[in-house]
């Protein structure tokens, strides 16, 4: 599946919506579109993987940097998955990599 990125925003927090999988040259866009994420004074952002297929490391490493990078200006950074399925890759990946315990991951759009 081809990667996307749909914006949205809920309660004025916007919301990036990752569609497919994050990998190669498509990390080049999603961190493009957190750049200017963060130019544009959010205080509070929103990247939802529910409908994400795959994500590499460099994708993986990306939201890792955006997550600090947010929380050392005093933002917050949400990451959304309401995907339910425990079996689901990125349930899977997050788990496995312990990012579940570092980053802020809701299960349902509570923001």
């Amino acid at each position: 599946m081809a990667f996307s990125i749909q914006k949205s925003e809920r309660n004025g927090v916007p919301i990036l919506h990752l569609v497919g999988m994050l990998m190669d040259n498509d990390v080049y866009w999603f961190s493009r579109e957190m750049k200017a994420l963060l130019k544009s004074g959010a205080i509070k952002a929103v990247i939802d993987l529910t409908q994400t297929e795959f994500i590499d490391s460099h994708g993986l490493g990306l939201l890792v940097y955006h997550y600090t990078a947010m929380q050392k200006e005093g933002k917050q950074l949400i990451i959304l998955n309401e995907n339910k399925d425990p079996y689901a890759y990125i349930n899977g990946l997050l788990q496995t990599t312990g990012l579940i315990n570092l980053l802020r991951v809701d299960t349902c759009k509570t923001f």
